[in-house]
């Protein structure tokens, strides 16, 4: 028997639906924007689409204390960059800079605001909002600590949709110092037009899950079949589609089920194998190059070494100036390794710490 708990039904959870790409919407490994034809341009994370359960996220749920915030498209866009910057997080530098920025958690995991995406992003709290919003939200401002505007399950609903701050708005910022968002949509069957067709076939929903956990959409009135996986009355493509709740696949059994995260409760739910998921969009959170790196030795001086390996020699000095002239915009994404013994291909004294 699957899904043996109490299944809570999320019903309408605040997804408006898309009936069409823009023409600036990226797909995944488009060509001509012919979803059918394949680039090599994302490199796969997961093989076979299976792992993303490792890094999965600390839990937030949408629903407050009040009343829910209609907020699924926000939840789930965040919650698809959580796994993605805690696959990143392998990597000690970024580490480093999410905690020196306010961004993990008590489980050491990557923590974002979902309050202010949800609002910063134009949800109405009664109708929710698309999945473009969300996406273009998080794209270009970023996602910030939970510091920046600080909520939790208690907080009431009127509270949580105050309006953003100029602060609050630019909390981000510091993000984004470091990583860039980018998002595609999933090919679906038919074509571009995903008001034709916009359900996916199990194969372009298991390449997806190579590059990303997959932000999809759903009808939230949930039904079980008699084995306890969630199912759906919407079937064939000239049957209306009751897409109204945004949830996230991170995993599959061949021919069995779908296990998909619902944010409206953090439960982890096991779906049909031939559930009909509709309009697909996989998120993508890249590292961004930082041109060099700095090595803190005993905690006293700041050295310097290059993409290439070779160190660049800049005067002390006791301001910021010269820290700004090395690093521009990456002047406070720059991670600092902290050793004891330098790398061996670094040689004299370069800059001591500012």
């Amino acid at each position: 028997m699957y899904n043996d708990f109490e299944l809570k039904i999320p019903g309408n959870t605040g997804l408006q639906n898309e009936v069409r790409y823009h023409p600036s919407d990226l797909v995944l490994g488009a060509v001509d924007n012919r979803p059918e034809k394949y680039s090599a341009s994302r490199p796969a994370l997961m093989k076979d689409g299976h792992g993303w359960t490792n890094v999965a996220p600390t839990p937030d749920i949408q629903a407050l204390i009040d009343g829910d915030t209609n907020g699924c498209v926000s939840f789930s866009g965040v919650n698809c960059c959580q796994y993605a910057v805690n696959l990143l997080m392998r990597d000690t530098n970024v580490v480093d800079y999410l905690k020196s920025i306010g961004m993990t958690d008590v489980n050491g995991l990557f923590e974002a605001n979902n309050a202010i995406v949800t609002v910063g992003s134009g949800t109405d709290p009664n109708a929710g909002n698309t999945v473009t919003n969300v996406a273009e939200w998080i794209r270009k401002k970023g996602l910030a600590p939970m510091s920046a505007r600080p909520w939790n399950r208690e907080t009431h609903k009127a509270d949580f949709y105050n309006p953003l701050n100029q602060a609050e708005i630019n909390a981000g910022q510091p993000f984004l110092k470091m990583f860039a968002v980018e998002h595609e949509w999933v090919p679906t069957q038919d074509s571009v037009n995903f008001g034709i067709n916009p359900l996916h076939s199990r194969e372009q929903l298991k390449n997806a899950l190579q590059y990303g956990v997959i932000n999809v959409s759903v009808d939230g009135n949930y039904a079980r079949n008699e084995d306890g996986l969630v199912s759906s009355t919407v079937w064939a493509n000239n049957k209306r589609y009751t897409f109204t709740h945004r949830v996230t696949i991170r995993d599959y059994e061949e021919g069995q089920w779908w296990e998909v995260h619902d944010h409206y409760t953090n439960q982890i739910i096991k779906f049909v194998w031939d559930y009909p998921f509709g309009n697909g969009k996989l998120y993508f959170v890249k590292k961004k190059n930082i041109p060099m790196t700095p090595f803190l030795q005993c905690g006293k001086d700041l050295y310097f070494l290059s993409k290439g390996g070779q160190t660049v020699g800049y005067h002390t000095v006791d301001n910021g100036d010269t820290w700004k002239a090395v690093f521009g915009d990456y002047v406070n994404a720059t991670p600092i390794t902290k050793v004891d013994v330098l790398p061996a291909n670094i040689s004299g004294k370069i800059l001591k710490l500012i």
